[in-house]
Parts: structure tokens; C-alpha cells; sequence
């Protein structure tokens, strides 16, 4: 074994149930993130400033808390942890530049969570996620959060104490990917109900368009994810496929965005189609240069020659000019691994969230945003996981790693050989041996047995 293939020195292995303390850690964590993160996105700061300045330092704190739980319980190979200490570090050193923190401190919360249980924490967050937007929206009807009016077309948005609807109706998006994550294989017709109701509701009263698209697509998607998933993980050309979204989204928004040309008929209609985020985006790239480490960038005045106070909402374009060209780079790669090996272990309730993700991004500044981008937490499966058994594969399996399950496979089939040799040897027929091995593999059956037993009975009788 090379050094780089050794366990973190730095990790506790001696540590008795380490494994669980490091996931309910991780979880801990990642709500008390989400808590304050979800706070500071309200009007806090205009009605409570100095709750609001507590909630941006206990970020930072939540953050050193987890990044422990990463070093010294988190059985990372050396290889692995020298990885995750380079690319937080890469984007530590963006926020001195004026990048933005939210990117170093999702990474940082997301690696740390390398031995939680995936499904049983998208349970918890989901009601987690729901008790959090109920518990705004009551601050807001007592008083302690005030309202922001925003105008539509004359139509009043409704807010609900965040500062913009565009977020609220972000949130609720959160808790239906959530919702969707958590319960991917057993959803039904309620499912749906929900989450058409949902995008209903962020049509007509945030009134976003963008989040009633991304999940009416997810509507639109699920069948096919749920009943051909499995098929299209097995097979190299989709897992490729899939994986480059990320990489062809971003590169397709750096572009339109440069070459964009106001009197292209094509540029018009692809700017009309994402709400005037290319037009804002050509703006920005004109008024700002590409940097190497990151800037600070504010807004704009005047877009296609119009009068505005516009920010930059393209998540790709802002990751490239706020944070630089080498931190978006990484970015790039790391979600393009993450979607990879989510569809090698089978996690496509994860892969479907990323790729809506990859979508809603086009739009809102929002894909390095743990608090929105909640799959992106799934990002220690860029490293390591133990595989979610499919349902075809055995339960003596279960808990193994993915190279430990292969090892294990071959050792039950060496095994089941060797046996079908031995019984031809000793008389009996290749259906009866079949059948030796079978009543063993199901020998704590109590229906097995049961069935058997007049079988046995009489092979019995014919033996005496």
C-alpha cells in the first residue's frame, strides 16, 4: 500500500462508534448551516441587525465544526484529504479577493459528511426544511420580520419575510428536492400532488417562473429516472453523458454571454427565454475582466442600453468573475465527478437533483449554495461510498464497500462451485446440488424451511 492510500493519520479510528459520531456531527451541522444560512436571507438585518451580524459569524463557526469532523473522523485516504484541503483552500483564498464564502464553506460542510446515512438524513431535512420556512413565515405574520414589496406587472409578490420572492420561491424548491431525495423510490400520486402544488403556488404568488419550470421538469423527469435509473447507471455512455451537463452548461453561459449581440434574433430569444439573464451577463463580462483568484463585482447601471440596477444571477458567469478562473475550474470538475459516480453507485434521486440544479443556475446565483444546492452535500461520493445496494443484489451484502462487495461476490461464487463439484462427486445431480445451495443461502428462512420439509421428509425415507 502507498502512503497516499493510507487512512488520515489524523483520524480517530480507535474511536468506539466513530462512524456514527461522525454522521450525526454532519447532520447537526449541516441544519444548524442551513438555520442560520436560511436567517440571513430573511429581512433580519433590517429589523434585528445584531441577530443578523450572529447569524453570519455562527456560519463560520458551524463551518470549524465540521471541517474537525472531516480531519479526525472521517477515515479519508491521504490522497483524498490532501484534495479536499487544496480546493478549500483555493477557495479560502478567493473570499480575500472578494469571492464569494458561500463556495469554501458548502465544500467544506459537504465533505465532512462521509459517513451519514444519505436517505435518512434527506428525511430529516425534509421536515427539517419545512419546520425552517413555517418558522419564517410565522416571524414574518408576528412582526419580527418585515415585509418587501416587489411589483410584477402590477401584481404585489408575496415575500413571506425573505428578502426577495425570488428566494422564498427558492426555498420551497429546496424542500421539494429534498422531499424528492428522500423518498425517490417509493414516490407516489401524493408525491406529485405535492410538488405540482408547490410549483403551482411559486407561479402565482412569489410569482417565479423559474422554479414553476424546474419542477414541472422534475415532474417530467421522474418517471423516466425512476424506471430506466438503474439501466442508465449501468451503461458507461450515459454516465458520461450525464456528467457533462455541468462542464456544457457552463461553457454554453460563458459564450452566449460574450458573443451575445442585441440585434441577434437567436441571442433575443435565448435572452427572453432565461428573464434577460444573458443580456445582464454580456453587461458584466464587458464591464468586468476575468480574474485569476477572484474580485469584488457590484451591479450594473445600463443593459442593452436601458437604464437598470441589475445583478449578476448567471451562477456560472458570477462563479468565473467573482471567484476566478481556477476555482471555477475546480467547481466544474468536482460536480462533473459527483455526477458521475452518483450514477455509478445508483444515488439517481441525487443525480436528478444536481441536474435541476444545472438548470436553476442558469438563472439564480444559487448553485454554490448549500442552502439552495442541497445535493450538492452528496459531494463525498466523489471520493468514496459505500454502494446502495440494488435491489437485485443480495442482503448479505449490505454495509460493504464497493470493492468489498466484488471481493465477497467472488468468494460466494468460488464457493458455490466448489460445492456443485463436490456434490457431483458424491452422487448427487446438478438440480439436486442446486438446490443443497440454495436451502444453505436461505437457511434462516423460516418459509424455506417449511416449504422443504416434506422434500426433506421424504429423501429421508429413501435414504434409510
Amino acid at each position: 500500500m502507498s502512503f497516499l492510500s493510507m487512512t488520515n493519520p489524523l483520524c480517530l479510528r480507535f474511536l468506539p462508534g466513530r462512524k456514527k459520531i461522525s454522521g450525526v456531527l454532519f447532520a447537526l451541522t449541516a441544519w444548524a448551516y442551513l438555520f442560520f444560512a436560511t436567517w440571513t436571507a430573511t429581512t433580519l438585518k433590517s429589523t434585528h441587525k445584531a441577530w443578523f451580524n450572529r447569524c453570519s459569524d455562527l456560519m463560520w463557526i458551524v463551518v470549524i465544526v465540521a471541517a474537525v469532523n472531516l480531519l479526525l473522523l472521517a477515515d479519508y485516504t491521504i490522497r483524498d484529504l490532501l484534495i479536499i484541503i487544496l480546493a478549500a483552500g483555493l477557495f479560502y483564498a478567493t473570499t480575500y479577493f472578494g469571492g464569494s464564502k458561500h463556495l469554501v464553506q458548502g465544500f467544506i460542510l459537504a465533505m465532512s459528511g462521509r459517513h451519514v446515512n444519505w436517505k435518512v438524513f434527506m428525511g430529516c431535512t425534509t421536515v427539517f426544511y419545512g419546520l425552517m420556512i413555517a418558522g419564517v413565515i410565522a416571524a414574518y405574520f408576528l412582526g419580527e420580520l418585515k415585509p418587501v414589496y416587489s411589483v410584477n406587472d402590477g401584481f404585489l409578490r408575496a415575500t413571506a419575510g425573505f428578502n426577495d420572492p425570488t428566494v422564498f420561491a427558492g426555498y420551497l424548491m429546496t424542500f421539494c428536492l429534498c422531499w424528492m431525495m428522500w423518498r425517490f423510490e417509493k414516490l407516489g400520486a401524493v408525491d406529485y400532488i405535492v410538488f405540482a402544488v408547490v410549483g403551482i403556488y411559486c407561479l402565482i404568488f412569489p410569482d417565479n417562473l423559474t422554479v414553476f419550470a424546474v419542477i414541472f421538469l422534475m415532474l417530467i423527469a421522474l418517471p423516466l429516472f425512476q424506471f430506466a435509473g438503474d439501466w442508465m447507471a449501468d451503461r458507461m455512455f450515459f454516465r458520461i453523458l450525464f456528467a457533462l451537463v455541468f462542464p456544457a452548461v457552463a461553457v454554453g453561459s460563458v459564450l452566449a454571454s460574450r458573443m451575445y449581440w442585441k440585434g441577434g434574433r437567436w441571442f433575443k430569444l435565448l435572452d427572453k427565454a432565461l428573464a434577460g439573464k444573458i443580456s445582464i451577463a454580456h453587461a458584466f463580462m464587458n464591464k468586468y475582466k476575468i480574474p485569476l483568484l477572484g474580485q469584488n463585482i457590484g451591479k450594473v447601471k445600463r443593459v442593452d442600453g436601458k437604464k437598470v440596477n441589475a445583478v449578476l444571477e448567471n451562477s456560472y458567469v458570477r462563479l468565473l468573475l467573482e471567484n476566478g478562473v481556477i476555482a471555477a475550474v475546480v467547481v466544474l470538475i468536482l460536480f462533473t465527478v459527483l455526477v458521475y459516480m452518483a450514477m455509478k453507485h445508483h444515488r439517481m434521486g441525487v443525480v436528478l437533483g444536481l441536474m435541476l440544479m444545472a438548470v436553476y443556475g442558469l438563472v439564480e446565483n444559487r448553485l454554490v449554495k448549500v442552502a439552495f444546492d442541497v445535493p450538492m452535500l452528496a459531494m463525498p461520493l466523489i471520493f468514496y461510498v459505500t454502494a446502495q445496494k440494488r435491489r437485485r443484489e443480495p442482503a448479505r451484502d449490505e454495509g460493504r464497500g464497493e470493492g468489498e462487495g466484488r471481493d465477497a461476490s467472488r468468494r460466494d461464487s468460488s464457493r458455490r462451485e466448489s460445492g456443485r463439484r463436490d456434490s457431483s462427486r458424491s452422487g448427487f445431480s446438478r438440480s439436486e446440488a442446486l438446490r443443497r445451495e440454495y436451502m444453505e443461502e436461505n437457511a434462516g428462512d423460516e418459509d424455506v424451511r417449511i416449504a422443504h420439509a416434506p422434500r426433506r421428509q421424504a429423501r429421508d425415507q429413501r435414504d434409510d
